[in-house]
């Protein structure tokens, strides 16, 4: 891949992904004009010294990309494609969310044009009741993304295109996996912290009345505020590297320590009481048989404490991983695909 070749891809890393092939077409033809024309003026053919020099006039990637879109005040070009897809993503799960909680009152309307009216103008409110605040949050993480991360700040020094050489693909970053991750990360926030009721289930067996039996325990609500700070972290992490497009060194340390902390919150839980709220007394209080109340509680208990084994296994992994990495050395093939 020629100097150009990296250049472009980099400005095309910052820019939205509709606009983002034309862009990408007019910056290389108008470079070639200008290494063409620096060529006629000093007599001398296109090498990679007179290809620096025209990349360093032509100003760094962020420049030029957030050139081509309007400007924006609290959140820069670089993130705000990140905080559209967030926006599209979140927005919608916390209104079914928001719904789902809203359906058992509508079975007890009477159903009259005022009544039914009346639900529906109360429904659309407590919505948008529910919608504002996540837009505010998401609003309040992006903008102190923006004004608190270096990457995102306005820089004052002078762009070295020679810097584009440092650029490895091993620092390239799968955008999919990581707004998945991100998408994850925000939905365990918004169900666990707002919506905690959904994480439970009716069960009723044979003329018994039906109950509604939560999955987690106290114990597990009491982890709540570490494991949202673990998330909200994520979050943070996951926006600046679907933006970014790569890793940089003082992210595959803020990385390094996520899995630190993740893992040491792991081992306590998993040192610490139960996690499961189900239990055998609950479940054949619905009509279920004492016997298989008894096995399906155990084997909750028993799959709970497995994955979280298996989750301190695979973030030790990933540690190991990540310390390759911080060395500059490359992973085995094999690796990549933990």
């Amino acid at each position: 891949m020629s100097i150009i070749d990296i250049y472009i891809t980099e400005v095309g890393r910052h820019l939205p992904s509709r606009s983002r092939g034309d862009i990408e077409a007019e910056i290389r033809s108008i470079l070639k004009d200008m290494l063409e024309e620096q060529s006629r003026t000093s007599g001398k053919p296109i090498d990679d010294d007179m290809t620096f020099e025209v990349l360093k006039k032509f100003g760094s990637p962020e420049n030029v990309a957030g050139s081509y879109q309007p400007e924006r005040f609290l959140i820069g070009p670089k993130l705000f494609p990140s905080f559209l897809t967030v926006l599209q993503v979140v927005l919608p799960i916390v209104a079914a969310l928001t719904l789902i909680e809203l359906v058992p009152s509508f079975s007890k309307v009477q159903f009259s044009f005022e009544n039914v009216f009346e639900t529906i103008f109360t429904s659309l409110f407590t919505i948008l009741g529910s919608l504002i605040p996540a837009f505010g949050s998401i609003v309040l993480i992006f903008t102190g993304v923006q004004w608190t991360v270096p990457e995102f700040k306005a820089k004052t020094k002078e762009w070295d295109p020679h810097s584009l050489l440092k650029i490895k693909p091993r620092d390239r970053i799968d955008r999919v996996d990581k707004i998945i991750d991100l998408i994850a990360s925000l939905a365990a926030i918004i169900i666990f912290n707002f919506f905690p009721q959904l994480v439970s289930f009716d069960l009723s067996f044979e003329q018994h009345n039906a109950a509604n039996i939560p999955i987690f325990s106290d114990t597990f609500f009491g982890y709540l505020p570490m494991l949202s700070v673990l998330w909200g972290l994520t979050v943070i992490l996951d926006i600046v590297l679907v933006s970014q497009g790569r890793w940089q060194t003082w992210t595959r340390w803020f990385s390094f320590s996520l899995k630190i902390f993740s893992i040491c919150v792991v081992i306590v839980m998993l040192a610490g009481p139960s996690l499961i709220a189900v239990n055998a007394e609950a479940l054949t209080g619905t009509g279920m048989q004492t016997t298989t109340a008894r096995i399906l509680t155990n084997l909750l208990e028993q799959g709970t404490i497995a994955a979280m084994v298996i989750s301190i296994i695979m973030s030790v992994v990933r540690l190991l991983r990540q310390i390759i990495r911080l060395t500059g050395k490359n992973l085995p093939e094999a690796w990549n695909r933990i």
